[in-house]
């Protein structure tokens, strides 16, 4: 797994979790970023996207978590 404070120097982005800018950083990396020009370039933008996507997604549970106990 990637260092998480490497993900979003990856991605282009600062930390959020916002899904949507997530994908949006993504979908332009990919652009540049293409698995048959540079395989592990690819690999290491992936793993970014899945382990920032992972972080959104927890840190959304866990704001509905705290907000449904109140």
């Amino acid at each position: 797994m990637i260092i998480k404070m490497n993900i979003w120097k990856i991605l282009g982005i600062s930390p959020t979790s916002d899904i949507s800018e997530i994908k949006k950083a993504y979908r332009e990396k990919l652009k540049v970023t293409r698995p048959d020009d540079d395989k592990d370039g690819f690999m290491r933008l992936r793993d970014a996207y899945e382990t920032a996507l992972d972080m959104a997604q927890s840190q959304l549970y866990d704001e509905y978590d705290e907000r449904a106990r109140s």
